[in-house]
């Protein structure tokens, strides 16, 4: 194989691939790409077995064709370091050498092509477009509601199911977006989403979607993202919306977002107090407290109840929601007690929040 790739797409597009692929191998071919010619293009790809991508490169020049297996992190640092507009690549009997300008470098080749992971199928008859900006859109309203911890006990928590809804939740708080795209009923991994983001600039309006064997596969200008699917039944998340509720409270949604990082500065986020009077207008007093300081603010809202209450939040899960949310300055809160759980219903989205014990 004999190619010529231009430096400054080649720097940019390795980082997506290294973060593809993580930091923590379990395999030490999953630290490296494969680069591959074939007749439409180059590609380069990489994956963790779990989640993968292969990005086709423009700014190419193809001497001769072939397929080579070589560390990301080197080929990167090399892209990064040298200062000429092209690497070149040559690939001999046990390394690839490479040039760039005055610099030259020998890569060792320590797997062949066929010991590389294969990319999964993709039946161009089963493609099926959706459009992109939607469910971007639809995506990044749930993300916030899946554990933090990619390996959290309950395996169902770590993916986003995508139905006639697409949801989130992690057992504290759930964001469901009242949106159907046609991909039947599926659970997609927390890291596949996570880099649904490098397809936001890619050229065109539609992403093509193919599931297919306990896969799934993106394709989006020069970019296809693929990984596996997570096996078995989403839990019944309508039964959580669809809980009764007898209070209502109106927030100032700029105002309650102020009021949380305030309380941050001298409290914690780690519990929200919020205390509600009797009556249907007036105001509410919001506390944090931590071995570190306590901090105290009074808002106004609206409060539709028939009883005093204090019912306590994670700051941090209540601040989400509030970001994510349509924008609106209304933030409408339905709930019944200080231990049952508390919605947000918006136009296309419902958020849900368990209070804490105070």
């Amino acid at each position: 194989m004999k190619i010529k790739i231009g430096r400054k797409e080649l720097k940019g597009k390795l980082p997506m691939l290294k973060k593809v692929a993580g930091s923590k191998a379990s395999l030490s071919i999953l630290t490296h790409s494969l680069l591959e010619v074939k007749d439409d293009g180059i590609f380069i790809i990489a994956t963790n077995l779990e989640t993968g991508m292969c990005i086709k490169l423009r700014n190419v020049e193809v001497h001769e064709k072939g397929q080579v297996v070589l560390d990301h992190a080197m080929l990167l640092k090399i892209a990064t370091n040298v200062n000429s507009e092209y690497l070149e690549v040559e690939t001999g009997d046990d390394c690839a050498h490479v040039h760039a300008g005055t610099y030259k470098a020998k890569m060792p080749i320590n797997f062949t092509p066929e010991d590389f992971p294969k990319m999964p199928d993709m039946p161009e008859d089963c493609m099926k477009p959706i459009l992109k900006s939607e469910f971007l859109e639809a995506v990044g309203k749930v993300m916030h509601a899946l554990p933090s911890d990619a390996y959290y006990a309950n395996v169902r928590f770590n993916g986003v199911y995508v139905g006639k809804d697409v949801v989130a939740m992690d057992g504290h708080r759930m964001a469901v977006v009242r949106k159907d795209f046609g991909l039947g009923n599926i659970l997609v991994p927390k890291d596949f989403m996570d880099n649904l983001q490098w397809l936001e600039d890619e050229e065109g309006d539609e992403i093509k979607v193919t599931v297919n064997k306990g896969t799934i596969v993106f394709e989006c200008g020069d970019i296809i993202l693929f990984g596996r699917l997570i096996e078995g039944e989403y839990p019944d998340y309508e039964s959580i919306v669809s809980d009764e509720t007898t209070k209502t409270v109106v927030f100032e949604r700029r105002e309650l977002a102020r009021t949380i990082k305030m309380l941050k500065a001298v409290g914690s986020f780690s519990r929200i107090v919020i205390e509600f009077g009797d009556g249907d207008m007036g105001s509410v007093n919001i506390r944090s407290f931590d071995n570190s300081g306590v901090g105290t603010n009074e808002i106004p809202v609206t409060y539709i109840g028939n009883e005093s209450l204090a019912i306590a939040f994670n700051g941090k899960y209540l601040l989400d929601m509030l970001n994510v949310g349509n924008g609106k300055e209304e933030f409408v809160v339905k709930m019944s007690d200080n231990r049952s759980v508390v919605i947000v219903e918006e136009e296309d989205a419902v958020f849900c929040i368990m209070p804490m014990s105070l």
